[in-house]
């Protein structure tokens, strides 16, 4: 009876984002005090050591964990995937997701272009559909979370927010939440719920509702593709386009420039809609 209470389906539905929220924070606390432990070793040894040194002492703990933050990200991951996989291969209704094997071999049949399509164009649209809106530090700030990601070492964004994360974000947020909520209620509302979770776990207001948009984006593909590894594609599309927006001299034109970005935030989610329209439209995907 228990079991199929309200209180166990809420609870089984949230435990994957709790787990990855709790390997996070341990990893954080590990990382923290190694960092602590480094930067204790550097104080001088002299009467009260070196007062400079040492006035600065938290300041550079602090500044040291918040320039390798993403290592606590990828780090966060590389745990938390092999863990959550574990838990989609004892979910009785995802046995036809759980061999890797099936999941290169769906992707390798169908159109997985589309996939990529839909990733870069909803980063770049979507992206700057959120960032036009003044509703940034109203819940959190974006602006501080981007300076954050930039001051890590380039390997790190690139291995924790093009590969890693969205890989692990995938297979906790569609690959166990959406699934369980969807055994629970149906496709449409398992896609808004865990969308919403998913943009609630970002923790700042404009991430947030780009999270959410992408969660919808993200649950289509799941479906269209029947594998765990249309939405890690998209992910990943969108994030490395993110990131190379992030560098490119022209993006920072554009965005500075309020007219210019409307009007490519308007052909690029025109583009994005297109690509949708077109892939909705294949009826067999394998074809």
């Amino acid at each position: 009876m228990y079991e199929n209470s309200m209180e166990m389906k809420i609870w089984k539905s949230v435990l994957p984002v709790l787990i990855y929220l709790f390997i996070n924070m341990l990893v954080q606390v590990v990382f923290t005090i190694a960092v602590t432990i480094n930067e204790f070793m550097k104080l001088g040894s002299g009467g009260i050591m070196d007062y400079f040194t040492g006035y600065n002492f938290s300041g550079d703990i602090e500044r040291v964990v918040s320039e390798n933050g993403l290592a606590v990200t990828l780090i966060s991951g590389l745990i938390t995937i092999p863990v959550c996989l574990g838990m989609m291969k004892k979910d009785e209704d995802l046995k036809e997701y759980t061999t890797i094997k099936n999941h290169l071999k769906n992707i390798r049949l169908k159109r997985w272009y589309y996939i990529v399509l839909v990733g870069i164009f909803a980063s770049m649209g979507i992206g700057k559909a959120v960032t036009i809106l003044p509703i940034d530090n109203i819940l959190g700030s974006y602006e501080q979370v981007q300076s954050s990601f930039v001051s890590n070492p380039l390997i790190l964004q690139i291995g924790a927010l093009a590969f890693i994360g969205p890989v692990t974000e995938e297979i906790v947020f569609r690959g166990l939440v959406y699934k369980r909520i969807k055994g629970y209620t149906d496709s449409l509302k398992g896609g808004i719920i865990s969308a919403a979770l998913f943009g609630i776990y970002h923790f700042n207001l404009v991430q947030g509702i780009y999270g959410f948009v992408l969660g919808i984006l993200l649950v289509y593909v799941y479906e269209k593709y029947k594998t765990i590894a249309a939405p890690v594609i998209l992910h990943v599309s969108a994030n490395i386009a993110a990131l190379v927006m992030n560098y490119s001299n022209i993006s920072t034109a554009i965005n500075q420039n309020i007219y210019l970005k409307i009007l490519f935030m308007l052909i690029e989610t025109g583009a994005l809609a297109a690509v949708l329209w077109r892939l909705n439209s294949i009826r067999d995907i394998r074809q």
